[in-house]
């Protein structure tokens, strides 16, 4: 052993990083002189999944922490990752726990200079997840990739409040975010203002370059603290904002390489931010401040169906994706297949809206049995896999001239519509034998 602890620290550190955490644990209880070693690399990844059948030890872990402070510099990744299904409940944490947890955080809460004390106090004693989360998040500085997921932020606004008084002041603030993933997940259901601003408030981190986050329309789009410097964010993950407000956020990205974007419409909703219409037109002008610097492009359409019978489910469709061809930096494409084939009374060419500099083409099944597909059968009828072979097979009888940089082409099968797996056997026959 004393011939180990005379070996470089790099090395030291390198070799334990191929030890599994359970038996680091081990060492760090029966050798001493290793525990220094052994605490960075148990502590620098942190995962909680919480579930209907796993509940994180976040309580254990807390105490830990809060006992030697000195263990948070180690947090490089926290993951707390809840669950969507929204008809399981998690595994509420035990009343024991909780008794005896809540006298221990309570007082160290009370030292928060935040108006939202009170509130973080009675959900401590109620036992909510969220409450001893964001008691975890308040101490974190170091931490470059944070992940907050779910049925951990779904019943509670105390974790998004944290992340606001991180970003705007109020609490300590992250050091060296990268990377933040904050997705509560109401994909559909009202969102109150506050929700709104917990998503806002995220661009402010100053550190973060690659930014996934669910954002509801506020009822008027304001910043909070003025416009945010987004001149380091890179990547940018967004669900939920119409292209009125995505439009104000990518006129401040001006190094944005990487866009996924998911719009929210609806057949029938009292809710004015997610409407029954939708313009392609729009969409490209939303896009227009990235145009010459956007690399990775996904678009999505999350449509709400209704489940009454008598739903209208025709949703109203005007414009086109012509101006996408003039994005001419875009090396990998993901948008649904009738975004390029047109809502038309037959199906146009797949290839005529997509950038010359592609290199990757993703086509997702997403609306195509919407009715506002005239070349479409209805739900019921029998599904013609052929109608969009025959749009694959013109695409590739073109892309030498129109595509000239195509190398991969695959269907993303959103709706279960489709033999995928012969799809992609013809896919890969036509395109890997002329790579």
């Amino acid at each position: 052993m004393s011939a180990f602890l005379n070996l470089p620290n790099e090395i030291i550190y390198h070799i334990l990083d191929f030890v599994p955490k359970r038996t680091l644990l081990k060492v760090c209880l029966v050798n001493q002189a290793l525990r220094c070693y052994c605490e960075p690399s148990i502590y620098s990844n942190i995962r909680f999944h919480w579930d209907h059948q796993r509940r994180p030890p976040i309580i254990e872990l807390l105490r830990t922490l809060i006992t030697r402070p000195e263990l948070f510099a180690y947090i490089d990744t926290l993951s707390l990752e809840g669950h969507d299904h929204y008809s399981l409940e998690p595994i509420p944490l035990e009343d024991s726990q909780v008794s005896e947890a809540f006298w221990e955080f309570a007082p160290i809460i009370a030292t928060f200079d935040v108006p939202f004390v009170n509130q973080w106090v009675r959900e401590l004693w109620a036992g909510s997840m969220g409450a001893f989360a964001a008691l975890l998040l308040t101490r974190l500085s170091w931490t470059t990739h944070l992940t907050i997921t779910y049925n951990f932020v779904r019943k509670t606004d105390l974790i998004g409040k944290v992340l606001q008084a991180k970003a705007l002041g109020g609490l300590p603030r992250f050091h060296r975010l990268r990377h933040m993933v904050y997705i509560h997940g109401e994909e559909f259901a009202y969102s109150p203002e506050q929700r709104s601003k917990d998503g806002m408030a995220l661009f402010y981190l100053p550190t973060v370059t690659n930014l996934a986050v669910w954002v509801r329309d506020p009822t008027v789009f304001r910043w909070l603290d003025g416009k945010p410097n987004l001149d380091r964010l890179t990547s940018l993950d967004i669900e939920g904002c119409c292209p009125t407000f995505v439009a104000k956020i990518l006129a401040l990205t001006p190094n944005l390489k990487s866009l996924a974007w998911a719009c929210h419409y609806s057949y029938n909703t009292g809710d004015p931010w997610v409407t029954r219409s939708l313009n392609l037109d729009e969409i490209i002008t939303t896009l227009s401040p990235v145009r010459g610097t956007l690399k990775r492009f996904q678009f999505r359409i999350c449509i709400v169906s209704s489940y009454s019978p008598e739903y209208d489910s025709t949703i109203c469709v005007s414009g086109s994706f012509e101006g996408l061809v003039h994005f001419d930096r875009i090396t990998h494409l993901d948008v649904p297949l009738v975004c390029l084939a047109g809502f038309g009374p037959g199906p146009e060419s797949l290839a005529r809206y997509v950038p010359r500099s592609v290199e990757a083409l993703f086509l997702s099944t997403a609306m195509l049995f919407d009715r506002a597909l005239p070349w479409m059968p209805d739900e019921d009828e029998e599904w013609p896999e052929q109608e969009v072979m025959d749009l694959l097979l013109e695409l590739d009888r073109s892309y030498h001239t129109r595509l000239p940089r195509l190398r991969h082409i695959s269907i993303n099968d959103e709706i279960d519509s489709l033999d995928i797996s012969s799809l992609d056997h013809m896919l890969e026959e036509t395109y890997e034998s002329k790579c």
